[in-house]
């Protein structure tokens, strides 16, 4: 899967705007900057991806202590090796490092995702507020609005399988934002689990790469296809995921 300035890197808390009297802030900015990344990673390249990856692993579970990759999964090794060259470096210093390279990337992210913070897709456009009547079946599925998706598919005669510019499915969308609710509407509507995107992603890609687990099992339960595999050649379960996450893509090999 695709990882989705002369900026000086943040050193302290004051240059984050973190007062010394409050570090619960670094938490919450922390957690604001990983739901703009994980809602906008096209507005990151590969490399940008990775560093921020790498501290994200970093400030949620500390130095790596995994086993590396096999050889042929490039991807996870990348991934591995850009965590593991933190070494002991601390969780609140990844967590900074983290803040600092989305607002290096994106300066106004913050000012955005303060504004509008609940669960929907910053990469539809977040400074622009589209009427309901102008809505799209992907506009409700960014915004995780399940009944008016429905509803909206039912009145347009919609397809449930239709896809957008970079080949992404609303079920695509629904496994990305880790939406159960509306993954088992779609379910229900007959969507195609097995479509792949521009870059030959399934669904369940995008669901074990965000480490959905309750969309992960709902999705097995379906008639998955675990051998697809994306543009780099890899299948879900070549995709670097925690271990009950593995546990469960292997118990479902044929």
């Amino acid at each position: 899967m695709t990882f989705t300035c002369s900026f000086k890197m943040a050193d302290d808390d004051d240059e984050l705007g973190i007062s010394d009297e409050d570090h619960d802030d670094l938490s919450e900015l922390f957690q604001l900057a990983t739901a703009f990344v994980r809602l906008s990673s096209d507005s990151f390249n590969q490399e940008q991806l990775l560093y921020l990856y790498s501290r994200f692993k970093q400030a949620n579970d500390g130095p790596c202590n995994v086993p590396k990759p096999g050889m042929f999964d490039f991807q996870g090794k990348k991934k591995w090796e850009a965590w593991k060259s933190l070494e002991n470096k601390s969780k609140e210093e990844a967590k900074r490092e983290y803040i600092s390279k989305v607002m290096m990337v994106t300066p106004d992210w913050n000012t955005k995702q303060l504004d509008r913070w609940v669960g929907v897709s910053t990469m539809s456009n977040t400074d622009t507020v589209i009427e309901d009547e102008k809505k799209t079946a992907f506009d409700w599925c960014k915004e995780g609005n399940t009944s008016h998706l429905v509803r909206y598919l039912k009145n347009t005669k919609t397809d449930v399988n239709i896809q957008d510019e970079n080949g992404m499915t609303l079920l695509h969308w629904t496994c990305d934002r880790g939406n159960l609710e509306m993954l088992n509407a779609l379910l229900d509507l007959e969507v195609d689990p097995n479509i792949q995107d521009n870059d030959g992603q399934s669904a369940l890609h995008y669901a074990v790469s965000c480490e959905h687990q309750d969309i992960v099992d709902r999705l097995l339960k379906t008639r998955m296809n675990l051998k697809l595999k994306d543009m780099d050649g890899l299948t879900v379960l070549d995709i670097d995921t925690n271990s009950e996450i593995k546990q469960m893509l292997e118990k479902n090999v044929t």
